[in-house]
């Protein structure tokens, strides 16, 4: 996963989901001097906002080479995050150590879903919260990755599908039996294009596990087999009339009440 989200630029990927980020941070109503972990906190969508709004934020990712360019935007912003180079699967602080817990389209990457659950609610306070977005299976990135994924090697057993995230009964089960209150709302992020061509080129050239997908392929022999399915899925689902791209991506916004904290009231 590291070597993947190295391979290609995310700065430019992660300028689409900023909406989105935007708005998990609004739903949560974040207060000043709020302890929060962004866990996949790539460029910093969620960490940078969350710090504007006066929390006292920490960023974790995988890739050094993505809190970089994070680190980049926190300063031209003007805030203050610490940034650490750290696992979902095994997050590097104490028990009880953040009242807000957070990951946009992100934890949702980490191959043992359970353990990441595990790590989330361990790492937040009692009465804290954990705010989650990610990808549904049904939504324009949920099939673009059903699509890649079909034409790659299995899997190894222990790392599930990514977008198993944006299931509300799979949320469910990963938290079961932990002291969370669960909420679910469906949000969507518009996607603009010159084509559905070029809304894959875009990607094939900045998105690290599709640029490594194209090479395992393009050796293979059968990328542009795979490409030209992704190109007909985005035809299929583009509502611009003009030769454009554009479309909604629909995605799952999880929040969790840890130990039935009550502050938190949200419409969908």
């Amino acid at each position: 996963m590291r070597a993947a989200y190295a391979a290609g630029f995310y700065e430019k990927v992660a300028a689409l989901e900023a909406d989105a980020s935007v708005r998990l941070v609004q739903r949560v109503d974040l207060r000043p001097q709020t302890d929060v972990l962004d866990v996949g906190t790539g460029t910093g969508n969620l960490a940078i906002p969350a710090a504007q709004a006066g929390a006292r934020v920490v960023g974790i990712d995988l890739s050094a080479a993505q809190l970089e360019a994070a680190q980049r935007r926190a300063a031209q912003t003007g805030v203050v995050v610490q940034w650490i180079v750290g696992d979902a699967e095994a997050l590097p602080f104490s028990d009880a150590s953040f009242d807000l817990v957070m990951s946009a389209f992100a934890v949702m990457f980490a191959p043992r879903h359970k353990l990441a659950a595990t790590e989330l609610v361990r790492v937040c306070r009692p009465s804290g919260r954990i705010a989650i977005c990610s990808w549904t299976p049904a939504s324009i990135v949920g099939e673009l990755m059903e699509i890649v994924s079909a034409a790659l090697p299995p899997r190894p057993e222990f790392a599930l599908p990514p977008v198993l995230w944006g299931i509300r009964e799979h949320v469910e089960e990963l938290f079961a039996g932990r002291d969370i209150k669960l909420s679910f709302f469906i949000d969507s992020v518009v996607y603009e294009f010159a084509s559905p061509d070029a809304y894959v080129g875009f990607f094939e050239a900045n998105f690290g596990p599709l640029v490594l997908a194209k090479r395992f392929l393009s050796a293979e022999g059968s990328w542009n087999r795979v490409r030209g399915l992704m190109t007909r899925l985005l035809t299929e689902r583009n509502v611009a009339l003009d030769g454009s791209f554009r479309a909604s991506h629909e995605y799952l916004v999880v929040i969790g009440d840890k130990h039935g904290n009550r502050r938190h009231e949200c419409a969908s």
